[in-house]
């Protein structure tokens, strides 16, 4: 960053950037969310683990999920997972 002319940038992850300095500046809580209509034709949700069957979009550079789903005891795989990047919306 530094050979690019950027001397301050605020990055979202878990830290550990090559060559880069780190500082935490604060927390955030991730949680799934979607649209009643995408729930509406199966089932309502009674359990966490109900949600492995829904598409998971998220942004290709973050590892948050794959933390989220460790946290309850679950594998993720490919399946059913997708990307958007939501940047360009903000």
């Amino acid at each position: 960053m530094l050979s690019e002319g950027i001397d301050f940038a605020v990055r979202h992850g878990v830290g550990g950037w090559p060559e880069l300095q780190a500082y935490r500046l604060l927390d955030d809580d991730l949680m799934p969310v979607c649209s009643p209509q995408l729930i509406a034709p199966r089932r309502t949700l009674t359990d966490a683990s109900d949600l492995l069957q829904y598409p998971l979009l998220h942004d290709e550079h973050r590892e948050d999920w794959a933390l989220w789903c460790e946290a309850w005891g679950w594998r993720r795989t490919s399946r059913g997972v997708g990307r958007c990047s939501l940047i360009p919306t903000a």
